[in-house]
């Protein structure tokens, strides 16, 4: 279900973030899973006659408060930076993202901060505003290895491990290919 906030539609106040105003958001779920992909809509207009380069920072909070997921995104387009914008114009960003496919069970927090581009530390306050909440349903993670014909628990660079491999027909390895045929291998692998 969708969740859309309009902050403001006029010339009011919505939300300030540095020299830009988030004027709404559009949020296309309110429940995801661990790797789907999520489309986050930006209502925007520049509130000064000259505007820097900015970037956003959208993050994904915890229960706990700490972060689960960060992206640095342009404001609207990586071809349409904030220096091009004129004052009182409204822009709309579009992001495709995809969650992490590690993300736990538990209501999650978007919030959005803009910072300069070419300042070291960001140069705006690490305060953002916050854009919604997000459900994650993350499915029971079991793993049981399967039957294998060749274990090898090969670790390749901390991340992930080749634990070994079924191959049909069963005893090829030893016995070795004869003449034409077919033989299946499955690997199976382990995140680390």
């Amino acid at each position: 279900r969708p969740s859309h906030i309009l902050l403001d539609a006029g010339e009011g106040v919505g939300a300030a973030l540095g020299p830009l105003e988030l004027v709404g958001v559009n949020l296309d779920r309110e429940e995801a899973g661990p790797g789907d992909p999520m489309l986050i809509t930006l209502f925007w207009r520049g509130r000064g006659e000259e505007l820097p380069a900015l970037g956003a920072r959208l993050a994904l909070f915890g229960e706990d408060g700490e972060p689960a997921q960060s992206w640095e995104l342009p404001p609207v387009r990586a071809d349409w930076p904030t220096t091009a914008w004129q004052p009182g114009e409204l822009w709309r960003g579009q992001h495709l993202l995809r969650l992490g496919g590690g993300l736990e069970s538990g209501t999650y927090r978007w919030e959005l901060q803009v910072y300069k581009e070419d300042a070291p530390a960001g140069g705006y306050p690490a305060e953002g505003v916050e854009l919604g909440r997000l459900r994650i349903q993350a499915p029971e993670r079991r793993w049981e290895v399967p039957a294998l014909g060749l274990k090898l628990e090969a670790e390749l660079g901390g991340q992930v491990a080749l634990v070994g491999a079924a191959i049909e027909p069963a005893g090829v390895l030893e016995e070795g290919v004869r003449g034409p045929g077919e033989v299946r291998v499955r690997l199976v692998w382990q995140g680390r």
